[in-house]
């Protein structure tokens, strides 16, 4: 009874963190003094579709992860807490990207941005893969599979996420990341694909 409750009161509270983390997001898209230009506009609504859509996968993961997955022991909450720290800490570097984003210097902010991103995939990959392993006597064949998957598929995308954030690091000034937000909209597709790719075959076998 002891660890159901542990799990129940991980899980509000992590559901509590995603939500203020999309909270914050709204905010940042305040209404300016001044009418935005059409690139600023596009610029602005194209990286809160990304980051949103990124978090409700977090989201999605870390729901089935708490459903089947997580073991309420110290290794597990420590690693959860932690992703819940680099999740905060992503929503709080995207305020900063969208208020300095017209002015040089906004690169080095989306590539922490990313690089946070990927530290959240990554600590959910560890989690899948630490708690398919402490369970693997009490899940199904289907469910092993489906979590070693997920696995597989959350580290393919840290290693998307990474390099997109390596490539921010090597702009120069925010004038350079105009027309970028397409690729990063390709790659995250991509990312999404090849996850639900593995996680197919890992089940079919």
């Amino acid at each position: 009874m002891k660890e159901e409750r542990l799990v129940h009161r991980l899980e509000a509270f992590s559901d509590i963190v995603i939500g203020f983390v999309l909270a914050e997001m709204a905010i940042t898209l305040a209404i300016p003094k001044t009418a935005p230009t059409t690139n600023e506009l596009l610029g602005n609504l194209g990286a809160f579709a990304v980051t949103f859509g990124l978090v409700a996968i977090v989201w999605s993961l870390h729901n089935r992860l708490f459903a089947i997955y997580f073991v309420p022991n110290a290794l597990m909450t420590v690693v959860n807490f932690a992703m819940l720290a680099a999740l905060v800490m992503m929503g709080y570097v995207f305020s900063l990207a969208m208020h300095f984003a017209s002015r040089p210097g906004a690169a080095p902010l989306l590539s922490i941005w990313f690089y946070c991103f990927a530290v959240v995939y990554f600590l959910i990959a560890a989690m899948y893969g630490i708690g398919a392993y402490l369970r693997r006597a009490e899940l199904t064949p289907r469910e092993f599979s489906f979590g070693v998957g997920r696995c597989m598929s959350s580290m393919v995308g840290t290693l998307a996420l990474a390099l997109v954030g390596t490539f921010f690091a090597h702009a120069h000034h925010a004038r350079q990341l105009n027309g970028v937000l397409p690729y990063v909209a390709l790659l995250a597709v991509i990312s999404i694909a090849i996850r639900t790719v593995i996680g197919r075959r890992l089940l079919t076998t």
